[in-house]
């Protein structure tokens, strides 16, 4: 995992700590798949009962926030509920309280505002239910957003917590979750907690991995100082020094690299040969020593290759003066 802070005009970035949490990648799913990151917006506990917020046996080390109107009862219950069957594993003292409203015929309502109207957002919704019901009772929910249906009726499990959530992003400027008793449930609704979270599009793609993995064998075998960490095209406008890049809606490429002047000892390292887009590669001025090698022809988009101010030895391969003499390649050696 890399971190990169980039100063975009308002100040040098800093971070103080950084705390990571594994979660199983079945759980909080969108329709955009690992193209989006999800960024918090809210995780009530609708039930909220004298919790601290934050619990020892909460997997994912969620932070709880308190959330109960005036127009909302609170219930609990000290049964044992299985919380491992959706995967989002609500801690104990979340999903064993729940809300439900005064009037029995009333909905739960969320509401909030976006300042973005193109904002998306997801909404996670977790139930289980916590009373003993009776053979002549029922609760059966269904769940809107701005009045259109996001579930089918369902009943809350007593022995088990449930998760629901939006197949496809919630947007616009104003939203409004209800949460309500269908016409045959004698109960009224009910909700033990929900997570709101907004989609943030990843613009940035990684570098290929053949690609990574040879600019940091380069980089190994060379002692290469500079400063190179993190992604080697990525975030774009900040590459690492030296390095060109070749951007599409995938992947990005090394295309240019420069390490003119850079101390290199040793023979040409092979790692050059699997940076398979490279157009442009600077060598000069280093300490390098040897031969020029033959795989310097299989980079077939090379274009322009600088090896002059070096202590290399012997004949420059024939494939490689013949792309010279036929203007595909710019070569220049002692």
């Amino acid at each position: 995992i890399y971190v990169c802070l980039v100063n975009k005009g308002k100040g040098t970035p800093f971070i103080s700590g950084l705390e990571l949490r594994p979660v199983n990648n079945s759980i909080y799913g969108t329709e955009f798949g690992r193209n989006v990151s999800l960024l918090l917006y809210q995780r009530w506990d609708t039930g909220y009962l004298n919790g601290t917020g934050r619990y020892q046996n909460d997997v994912y080390d969620r932070i709880w926030s308190p959330y109960t109107p005036v127009s909302w009862n609170s219930t609990k219950t000290t049964g044992y509920l299985d919380i491992f069957q959706s995967g989002y594993k609500p801690p104990d003292e979340v999903i064993k309280t729940a809300a439900s409203p005064k009037s029995n015929d009333e909905p739960l309502e969320i509401f909030w505002t976006s300042e973005d109207p193109n904002t998306r957002f997801y909404a996670y919704l977790y139930f289980a239910e916590l009373d003993h019901l009776k053979r002549n009772e029922s609760r059966t929910i269904k769940i809107f957003w701005n009045g259109s249906p996001v579930s089918g009726s369902f009943n809350p499990s007593s022995e088990y917590s449930m998760t629901l959530s939006n197949s496809r992003a919630f947007t616009g400027k104003d939203h409004w979750i209800s949460v309500q008793k269908t016409s045959d449930s004698t109960l009224p609704p009910i909700l033990n907690a929900i997570e709101i979270f907004s989609a943030q599009s990843l613009d940035e793609f990684p570098t290929t991995v053949e690609d990574v993995r040879a600019i940091e064998s380069i980089k190994s075998t060379y002692k290469v100082n500079k400063v190179w960490s993190g992604d080697p095209c990525a975030p774009r406008l900040f590459p690492w020094e030296g390095v060109g890049c070749s951007f599409n809606n995938s992947n990005h490429q090394i295309k240019s690299l420069n390490l003119s002047s850079s101390g290199l000892q040793g023979p040409i390292a092979l790692a050059f040969r699997n940076l398979s887009l490279l157009e442009s590669l600077d060598l000069s001025n280093n300490i390098l020593k040897g031969v020029v090698p033959e795989f310097l022809a299989d980079l077939k988009n090379l274009k322009f290759l600088n090896l002059k101010g070096n202590n290399l030895t012997g004949f420059v391969p024939r494939s490689l003066r013949k792309r010279t003499m036929a203007g595909g390649l710019a070569l220049s050696v002692d």
